[in-house]
């Protein structure tokens, strides 16, 4: 008889039970893991799958050269929920100043914008706003600087009610000089 055998042969009911009990106990442990780690990835999917996404479609950004002589650059946008629930555009502004230091510009509200919802897929309401050469040159007086960016800034809030904010820069200029740019930044 081999030493196993003999260490079992000693063995009561008893003893089974708690082998067994053990084997239950670690078996339910191993499969809690796994099922927070599934639940885990499923929720991650399930987020991203339901983040508010805005998108600034439609938008032709130009210099009207030779025109009103006033006017730096016109702005012709809509905003697009491109994301799977409903999202409320809270606000729409432009921001005007310092491309490095977010926490230096001027703000260009759009009052005719108004609070609105924006089902899935919807557009809104094409917009179309001058930003002035007076606006651009008291940037960059105001806050010392040669390279003023132009934002378009929307502060929306989703079907939780939690806040989201698109930044996208649709231009800048050096010196009464435009440097076409488009860059997508999200806080």
């Amino acid at each position: 008889m081999s030493n196993a055998a003999s260490v079992l042969s000693g063995w009561t009911p008893q003893h089974y039970s708690a082998v067994v009990a053990i084997l239950a106990l670690v078996v339910s442990i191993t499969s809690m893991f796994i099922a927070a780690a599934s639940f885990r990835r499923t929720s991650r999917f399930q987020d991203a799958d339901y983040v508010p996404r805005i998108n600034a479609e439609h938008g032709a950004f130009y210099w009207p050269l030779g025109q009103d002589k006033d006017i730096a650059v016109r702005i012709t946008f809509s905003l697009q929920n491109a994301g799977q629930k409903p999202v409320t555009v809270e606000r729409v502004s432009f921001r005007i100043g310092d491309e490095k230091d977010q926490t230096r510009y001027h703000t260009h509200g759009i009052s005719s914008y108004p609070r609105q919802a924006l089902p899935q897929g919807q557009k809104s309401a094409q917009e179309q706003i001058d930003i002035l050469w007076d606006e651009i040159e008291s940037a960059a007086k105001v806050f010392n600087i040669h390279l003023v960016a132009v934002f378009l800034s929307v502060r929306y809030l989703s079907a939780t009610g939690e806040a989201g904010h698109l930044l996208l820069k649709v231009a800048e200029f050096a010196h009464r000089q435009p440097v076409i740019t488009m860059d997508l930044v999200r806080d």
